[in-house]
C-alpha cells in the first residue's frame, strides 16, 4: 500500500481508473501492467490476488456512487455511509476537536450524520429540525423498535417494500437538552465537509447568552420557540447565499464563507430580540358588573321601579 500511495494513487476513485480494465473483461494485461508500474516490480500471485480484490471493490464504490449522482430523482432516500468510513471520519474528528468528548448524549446519530451528507451530495442547504438531531446513545437504544413495511413508489416508477423509518426526536425541553442538540448537528455537518464545528459552536454560544441574558423592565426572557425560530432563519440566509452549492472549493466550505453574514443578517437578530410582557387583561368586565350603585354615581331606575312610582298598588318582589 505504501508503494501504491508514493505513486499517487491515494484514493479509492484513483485506484478505480488507474487503468483501461473494467471488472469483466476477458484480458486484465492492462490492470497488472499498471500494477507493475505502481510497485516497480512484478507483483506476486499473492499480492494480485489482493490487489485485484481491491481494485474490484473500489470500482464498485466508485461506480455506483456515480450511478447515484447522475440518476438522482427528489425522493431518493438518504444514502447511508459505510460503517469503515463513520469510524474513520468520526475518529479524525475527535482528533482534531481537542477537549470535546464525542461520546454519549454528545455523539450524533447515524442518521443525523446520512442526513449531513445528503445535504454535501445534494449541493443545497436546508434547516435540520431540531427534533430530528438525534445522539448515538438514543438511536442504539431503540434500535429494536422496528415499525411495519409499507410500499413506496419512487420517482422512476419502481415499486419497492421497505420498512418504516424509527421514528425518534430528540428533547428540547429545557436549555442544557436544546445546546446538547445543537452541538450534535454542528459536529454532523464538521464530519460531512458542510460547516466548520468552530463557527457552528459560536452560533450556538451566542444563542445561549442571549438566551440567559436578563431582559429589561417590561420585557421577558427570549424564550426557546424564538431561538428555534432564528435558527430557522440563519439557514435560510445560508440557503440563499450558497445557491451555487456547498460543496468544497478551492476558496474553502461555501458556508463558512457566508457564515458571519447571515449571522449578522438583520433578519435573523431582530428574532432574538426580548418580547414586551404581556399586561394582564381587565378584572371585571360588563358582564360580571353588580347592580349595586357606588357612593357618587348616579342611580337609572329600573322599569319596574318606575311602576311603582306610578301605581302604589303594583307589588314588591
Amino acid at each position: 500500500m505504501a508503494q501504491l500511495i508514493a505513486s499517487g494513487i491515494n484514493t479509492i476513485a484513483k485506484y478505480a481508473f488507474s487503468s483501461s480494465y473494467v471488472p469483466r473483461m476477458q484480458d486484465e494485461s492492462p490492470f497488472t501492467t499498471a500494477t507493475q508500474t505502481a510497485l516497480g516490480r512484478a507483483p506476486t500471485v499473492g499480492e494480485l490476488a489482493s490487489l485485484r480484490r481491491l481494485f474490484h471493490e473500489c470500482y464498485a464504490l466508485t461506480a455506483s456512487e456515480l450511478k447515484a449522482h447522475a440518476e438522482r430523482v427528489e425522493d431518493a432516500p438518504v444514502r447511508k455511509l459505510a460503517q469503515p468510513e463513520r469510524a474513520d471520519r468520526l475518529e479524525r474528528q475527535q482528533k482534531r476537536l481537542i477537549g470535546i468528548k464525542i461520546a454519549g448524549k454528545l455523539e450524533p446519530s447515524d442518521r443525523l450524520v446520512d442526513r449531513c451528507q445528503n445535504l454535501y451530495d445534494e449541493n443545497r442547504l436546508h434547516h435540520i429540525e431540531l427534533n430530528k438531531c438525534t445522539s448515538k446513545e438514543q438511536e442504539i437504544l431503540n434500535v429494536g423498535q422496528r415499525e411495519d413495511r409499507h410500499i413506496t413508489v419512487d420517482g422512476t416508477g419502481s415499486v419497492k417494500i421497505k420498512d418504516k423509518e424509527m421514528k425518534l426526536e430528540a428533547d428540547l425541553s429545557n436549555d442544557m437538552l436544546l445546546r446538547l442538540c445543537l452541538m450534535r448537528r454542528g459536529l454532523a455537518l464538521d464530519q460531512c465537509n458542510v460547516l466548520d464545528y468552530a463557527k457552528h459552536d459560536a452560533w450556538v454560544e451566542k444563542l445561549l447568552d442571549i438566551r440567559l441574558e436578563s431582559p429589561p423592565d417590561g420585557y421577558q426572557r427570549v424564550t426557546l420557540q424564538q431561538i428555534v425560530n432564528a435558527d430557522r432563519k440563519l439557514f435560510l440566509k445560508l440557503a440563499e447565499l450558497t445557491r451555487s452549492g456547498i460543496q468544497i472549493t478551492a476558496k474553502g466550505r461555501p458556508v463558512d464563507l457566508v457564515f458571519e453574514q447571515a449571522v449578522n443578517h438583520p433578519d435573523v437578530l431582530h428574532l432574538l430580540q426580548p418580547m414586551p410582557t404581556a399586561k394582564g387583561a381587565s378584572s371585571s368586565s360588563g358582564s360580571n358588573q353588580t347592580a349595586t350603585a357606588t357612593p357618587g354615581t348616579l342611580h337609572t331606575p329600573s322599569q319596574g321601579e318606575r311602576q311603582r312610582w306610578k301605581d302604589p298598588r303594583v307589588p314588591y318582589n
